[in-house]
């Protein structure tokens, strides 16, 4: 798989939340944790196909318990953006099967330059916990469909 664009613009549609402690970038920089908007639309090649995700589409960045920010990294770490924005909207969608959403997950993230332990303990919690993010209401995935096109 080859990833067309690793440049993600993203904005803040809800109320700002407390800023993040412990973010990398420094206490000036204008990171939250919580929910962001993308504000264009990212395009990913694989395996012939385009996934699109269009802008307004909201996601958490990679879903990383506060516990372990020291040891794998920021939810908004750069590197993992990409893969947990395509695997978020996959996931919310229901436009590919978990397995291979999962599957394209990990080969972004490798991509993006994660190192080897980190992509694993990524990897392996998003099969652990991936279940609880998977379901979702006929409603729901209406609303997310919307967000993503696979050509």
């Amino acid at each position: 798989m080859m990833c067309h664009s690793l440049d993600i613009t993203v904005s803040y549609p809800q109320a700002r939340m407390a800023k993040c402690a412990r973010c990398p970038y420094g206490a000036d920089h204008d990171c939250y944790r919580g929910v962001v908007m993308l504000e264009e639309p990212v395009e990913y090649y694989e395996n012939g196909k385009t996934v699109t995700v269009k802008a307004g589409f909201c996601f958490d960045g990679a879903s990383i318990p506060q516990a372990v920010w020291s040891m794998i990294g920021h939810p908004m770490t750069p590197k993992f953006i990409p893969a947990a924005l395509l695997h978020d909207a996959l996931y919310a969608s229901h436009a590919m099967p978990r397995d291979e959403a999962d599957a394209i997950f990990r080969d972004l993230l490798n991509q993006s330059g994660v190192g080897y332990l980190k992509r694993a303990a990524m990897a392996r919690a998003v099969q652990a916990f991936g279940r609880f993010a998977w379901g979702r209401t006929p409603e729901q995935l209406e609303h997310f469909a919307r967000f993503v096109e696979i050509k």
